[in-house]
């Protein structure tokens, strides 16, 4: 069954599909020509076995079709990781060695790739590289190159052989040039023949010697082997992939030289720490070992271990709402702590362990909703719940205080601290655990989050940032100036906790590139380590009395791009698993611009209407994209000199900052303004209006007491809606007149509507997310409201929705969560 076009090439097209008897992905690719010729050599390429190569399950023809079914391999092409430059020595040897050690297989089966180049290069988020294709590309030696028809071989030229541009036979030292190639680009980050067009790049194959690589930490042995698979005669190469990796394994597993002072100067280091602890057993650590608790197909989350560490508390979703269950670790059947459809969830022991305090969503339309405008993802669930407290072996809730969320108890049990935005902003605070007035802790601008308390009661420790960079920071538990403990490098940072002895630090971060659990010792100039290096999001950690174990959920979850068709409603998927998708907005070409981490990084992509993707902008937080009425310009947010900046990048590339602590952007219908979101000396965020040519002065055209953000247009740019937050973390749209900033709401209630979208079209509808779950639209005469969508998913999370020019299709991202819960055991 045929999901999406991933891409389109010269010898066809690519899809996604899947094989409903085997229940898998696989890429299907069609042969546009009908040939048949390579039929054959990729029923031959169908032998190959290897973890290095994408592995071809089928090869066939129906009536004029031809197709090969192949392994779909999730990551990003070598060719997108090179867009940002030159990789580290370290990492191009790793991939080359890989990428050498398929060739010795392949060519052992005497199967030749013929097209080896970064875009056949798949990598994956372990640093797994796989290659792609392998006997597909013997329509090169058919293809005739010529200056008339360039376009017939765009692409391959600068990574073929000397004899594959002479037409010559080719054998397996054709792929070693080819290979020499791609390591040359991954060390310098530049071709070694390119010219200024195919002729001449042709000749500089045939003719020319490979440019030197400028870079001085490029090892000569590493050089000798570029050059030695550079060589223009084929005899004057490696013999056999096997010799090629040979030589590189041994330059990845040789040590660096050292000259004899530093070698002097590290053995008196030695001889005198062997001196210092002489009289000690010098016993190596053990390696932790990991053990699976949970192992059901939908969300298990947020684990918290009892205080006798013998029970753990989590969060599932196997009846279909969020429901917080108790089993024993060893094992046993758990047991549901409370009858309720509503979603409970985030659980936190009292330190007698007779008593859970939890978030319930039961007053409040029943399901908990994740905070905007935070690049946390759906991990904070902080919408829509109350904190209440339940007898631990289930029982009566009591509902403590509204709108409160991940709660975390005091050691002498007499207070519990929580994050919330009542007042608007997001801050800690405390509350007694009898109840009573809450304490507000923190009051600054930064979204403040999951707090938890050391374990001497002295010290509050918390996640801070607006929306990023965010980092650990400490407070005194009762009140007082906060500092921060980590350095800003952590990316997305959750569920800081204090370890038992209270000397560090246990949180989760993408500062290695995915979430991993890391522990970051309380001594000044101390380094984060990492604990784990798991495939998924290792999140939550919750450490027992002795310090020892530590258990935490691994989730796995996607942001993909949807579209619906207004008219028919018919919804289709546009990408799948390659990464976190979001923010999509269509051009008036027809051009999907959106934000995604696909390449490893921060960044904004093109889909053209064919669905060849490309990356467009790398930049931390880059996010939040807009294409002007005349597709000619676009507003995005990203992280410049450490603030959230909007910024406007012309036809040209060109670009310049409009506005700082400042997002969501807007253009006008006419394209001469920007509406947008902006804190700068706010104590709440409000809707301005700036010029898109940078004058006059921007103007502030909200003054709710309210949190207000994510502004659009009416389609004859005289009003403006927008979502305000009440005090109590409940949003609803409102609409502004431009001209005289009178304002009135739109929506009403219990639900969360969000994320309004004002069609361009039509000037009675406007869109928007009703508890990020379904799309909505509301009449702005009547205040009636429509579902435009019927999703049911308990986990979720539908986000960031956008018109078409001409208001025929909205565009819009999903993510879903699954997990499972793991101890880690410190031995």
């Amino acid at each position: 069954r045929i999901r999406a076009l991933l891409g389109a090439g010269g010898m066809g097209e690519v899809y996604l599909a899947e094989d409903e008897r085997l229940q898998r992905p696989v890429a299907m690719k069609v042969l546009t020509s009908g040939d048949r010729t390579a039929l054959p050599e990729a029923r031959a390429a169908s032998a190959l076995n290897h973890p290095n190569v994408a592995h071809i399950y089928d090869v066939g023809e129906l009536d004029d079709i031809v197709f090969i079914a192949m392994e779909y391999v999730e990551g990003v092409t070598l060719e997108t990781r090179l867009v940002s430059g030159p990789l580290p020595i370290h990492e191009a040897i790793d991939i080359a060695a890989q990428l050498a050690d398929a060739l010795v297989d392949a060519h052992a089966k005497g199967i030749i790739h013929r097209d080896l180049k970064p875009e056949n290069i798949v990598i994956n988020q372990r640093g797994q590289a796989k290659i792609l294709d392998f006997g597909l590309a013997k329509m090169l030696l058919d293809e005739t190159i010529s200056a008339e028809a360039p376009n017939v071989i765009r692409g391959t030229v600068p990574y073929m052989s000397p004899e594959q541009t002479r037409a010559k036979a080719l054998d397996h030292r054709s792929d070693i040039f080819s290979f020499g190639v791609i390591l040359y680009e991954m060390i310098a980050g530049a071709r070694p023949f390119d010219g200024p067009d195919v002729l001449h790049t042709l000749r500089n194959i045939a003719e020319l010697p490979a440019r030197d690589i400028d870079r001085a930490d490029v090892p000569d042995v590493l050089r000798k082997i570029i050059a030695k698979c550079l060589e223009k005669n084929r005899d004057d190469r490696y013999e056999t992939p096997a010799q090629l990796v040979a030589d590189l394994h041994a330059l990845r597993d040789k040590p660096k030289r050292r000259n004899w002072i530093a070698i002097t100067a590290i053995a008196i280091v030695i001889v005198a720490a062997i001196m210092m602890v002489s009289r000690r057993e010098n016993k190596p650590k053990a390696k932790p070992r990991v053990v699976k608790i949970t192992a059901a197909s939908g969300l298990e989350d947020e684990p918290a271990l009892s205080p006798d560490g013998q029970s753990i508390a989590y969060t599932s979703d196997e009846r279909g709402n969020l429901d917080i269950f108790v089993r024993r670790v060893a094992g046993g059947e758990p047991t549901r702590l409370l009858d309720d459809d509503a979603d409970d969830a985030q659980p936190a022991w009292s330190p007698d362990g007779t008593r859970i305090a939890f978030v319930s969503a039961r007053n409040r339309g029943g399901r908990l909703s994740i905070v905007l405008g935070q690049a946390l993802g759906n991990f904070v669930n902080a919408q829509g719940g109350d904190l209440f407290v339940v007898p631990a072996r289930g029982g009566n809730a009591v509902k403590l205080i509204d709108n409160a969320f991940y709660p975390a108890w005091s050691p002498d049990a007499k207070w519990i601290v929580f994050q919330s935005p009542r007042g608007g902003r997001w801050d800690i605070w405390k509350i007694a655990a009898s109840g009573g007035a809450p304490l507000q802790l923190t009051s600054d601008r930064d979204f403040d989050y999951q707090p938890s308390w050391s374990p001497d009661g002295k010290s509050i420790v918390y996640g801070s940032g607006m929306p990023a960079p965010y980092v650990l920071k400490i407070i005194p538990a009762n009140g007082g100036a906060a500092r921060a403990i980590t350095d800003g490098k952590d990316g997305v940072l959750l569920r800081p906790i204090f370890a038992a002895d209270s000397r560090s630090i246990l949180y989760s971060s993408t500062r290695g590139g995915s979430l991993n659990l890391w522990r970051l010792a309380l001594k000044e100039k101390s380094t984060p380590e990492q604990l784990t290096l798991g495939e998924g999001d290792d999140v939550c950690p919750s450490i027992g009395a002795d310090g020892k174990r530590i258990a935490y959920a691994t989730a796995r979850q996607t942001a993909d791009l949807w579209s619906i068709d207004v008219a028919g409603g018919k919804s289709e998927q546009l990408t799948f698993d390659t990464g976190d998708e979001e923010f999509p907005h269509r051009s008036v070409q027809g051009v999907l611009v959106f934000a995604s981490d696909r390449s490893g990084k921060e960044a904004l992509w093109l889909r053209d209407p064919n669905g060849t993707m490309r990356m467009l902008i790398a930049r931390p937080a880059a996010g939040q994209p807009r294409w002007s009425p005349d597709g000619k310009r676009l507003a995005y947010r990203a992280y410049i000199d450490g603030k959230t900046s909007l910024v406007i990048r012309d036809a040209g590339g060109e670009e310049r900052v409009i506005a700082k602590m400042a997002e969501s952007p807007s253009w006008s219908p006419d394209g001469k303004w920007i509406a947008y979101t902006s804190w700068e000396r706010q104590t709440q965020a409000q809707i301005h209006v700036a010029s898109a040519d940078g004058a006059p002065q921007p103007r502030q055209l909200t003054k709710l007491p309210l949190t207000t953000s994510y502004p659009t247009w009416s389609p004859d740019g005289r009003q403006v809606v927008f979502q305000a937050t009440r005090d109590d973390g409940a949003r609803h749209l409102w609409i502004v007149d431009v001209a005289t900033g009178r304002v009135r709401a739109l929506t009403s209630g219990a639900s969360e509507d969000s994320h309004p979208q004002w069609s361009p079209m039509n000037p009675d509808r406007i869109l928007f997310v009703r508890n990020h779950k379904n799309l909505m639209s509301v009449s702005v005469a009547t205040g009636e409201v429509r579902a435009m969508t019927s999703f049911a998913e308990p986990n979720m999370i539908l986000d960031y929705p956008s018109w078409s020019m001409d208001g025929t299709r909205v565009d819009f991202s999903i993510a879903r969560k699954r997990g499972d819960l793991y101890m880690l055991e410190e031995q």
